[in-house]
């Protein structure tokens, strides 16, 4: 039912998401402005491959002149501890008051757990285990002058559609035992994140549009949930509405500026209602992509145009009604239906999309190896967003199913 006869029974929280969030052609150019107010000496993180091909590093340096006293150049996908110790050691000696991420994913995770290391006064690999116990008890195994230590504000100039930026939350990847610990803390969000679609032109295509379907993979995780949010659901329906059309659109003119803003608003629509509301539905989707990335490291986009469509026939038989909502918004003839048969739709529908913009639609395309399936699934069943599946997911054999047909 696109309304709830039984009604809404939660809270709404505007504090919830403290992110001043700046749009719009050329609105990067108010940098130094907001950088203004937040500190005096700022760490940039970006890629030598953006820095190279584009002028927008230069232009921020630019802008920013004596503010900028650092560039660190050595993200990598998934977030890896050891990256991490490598970015604390550089930005010490720095005295820095400010990030400031510029890229995709991985540069927005690394200024977030950057941020974290620091605060945290981590040095080596063993202290992120500490760490993790700590957040695992509400950070209240922190000495109390840790705890009331502030940490340093980072600005978001996102290039990809990834959303990480819109999040207290981010997981670290342990290399030796392929896991993921996933950290939060309302701070952790950027203080001000800028959309700017002039900043994207660079970003190869694979990359813009799969970061594009796992922002799609956020609004339909909200919309798939059992029980009813009235502003979240609004919001997510109106992220799949601009989603499912201006990525075809994007497809067909990769300069169409006007359609990548939307992208952009729609990857930070798709996040609305703050940390608790997203945390409550991820499910099995959220948990499959930072398993298989943590294993195989894919990248969470590729990861969700695989497995977005196969999650959602598994959860169909338990979703809410306001998939119906995801439905109508791919433009799928949904009233009337059973919020079954919309989840089913909605699921081809998302694949045709898939398929439409190039993107693989086979694990083993993306390089995950078959053997590796059953370990992933394992891993799967621990990992804290399959609790929060609209579906219960009954064992790892479940999971692993899943995973065979979509390999």
């Amino acid at each position: 039912m696109l309304i709830a006869k039984e009604g809404y029974r939660d809270y709404y929280d505007p504090k919830e998401d403290p992110s001043k969030v700046i749009f719009g052609r050329g609105c990067v150019s108010r940098l130094p402005e907001e950088l203004s107010r937040l500190g005096d000496r700022a760490l940039l993180i970006t890629s030598l491959t953006l820095e190279r091909t584009t002028d927008i590093v230069s232009r921020i340096r630019e802008r920013l002149g004596e503010k900028l006293v650092g560039v660190f150049r050595e993200s990598a996908a998934h977030t890896p501890r050891t990256v991490i110790l490598r970015a604390a050691a550089f930005a010490r000696p720095l005295g820095i008051d400010v990030v400031i991420s510029l890229g995709g994913g991985r540069h927005t995770d690394t200024a977030k757990a950057l941020r974290l290391a620091l605060w945290l006064g981590i040095e080596k690999e063993s202290d992120f285990d500490e760490a993790y116990a700590a957040y695992k008890a509400d950070w209240l195994a922190l000495d109390p002058t840790t705890r009331a230590r502030p940490l340093i504000p980072q600005i978001g100039l996102p290039t990809t559609l990834i959303s990480a930026e819109h999040t207290q939350g981010v997981g670290l990847t342990d290399e030796v035992k392929q896991t993921k610990q996933v950290f939060s803390h309302p701070a952790l969000q950027s203080s001000v994140i800028f959309l700017d679609p002039d900043l994207s032109t660079a970003t190869p295509s694979e990359l813009w549009f799969s970061t594009g379907i796992k922002a799609l993979e956020h609004a339909i995780a909200k919309l798939s949930a059992p029980d009813r949010d009235p502003v979240v659901e609004a919001v997510a329906a109106q992220s799949v509405r601009i989603l499912g059309s201006e990525l075809l659109r994007c497809h067909d003119d990769p300069n169409d500026l006007g359609a990548r803003g939307n992208l952009l608003i729609a990857s930070w629509t798709c996040m609305f209602g703050g940390w608790r509301t997203l945390v409550k539905r991820m499910g099995l989707s959220h948990a499959l992509g930072r398993q298989v990335g943590a294993v195989s490291g894919a990248s969470h986009g590729l990861i969700s145009g695989v497995l977005l469509p196969r999650c959602m026939e598994f959860n169909a038989p338990a979703c809410g009604g306001a998939i119906l909502l995801a439905a109508e918004a791919l433009g799928l003839a949904a009233r009337g239906s059973s919020p079954e048969e919309a989840c089913l739709q909605a699921a081809s529908e998302i694949s045709g999309i898939v398929r439409s913009l190039g993107l693989p639609n086979r694990l083993r395309d993306i390089g995950v190896a078959k053997d590796d399936l059953a370990r992933i699934a394992e891993k799967t069943m621990n990992d804290m967003s399959t609790a929060t599946n609209p579906r219960k997911v009954e064992h790892a054999g479940v999971v692993l199913a899943l995973l065979e047909r979509a390999w």
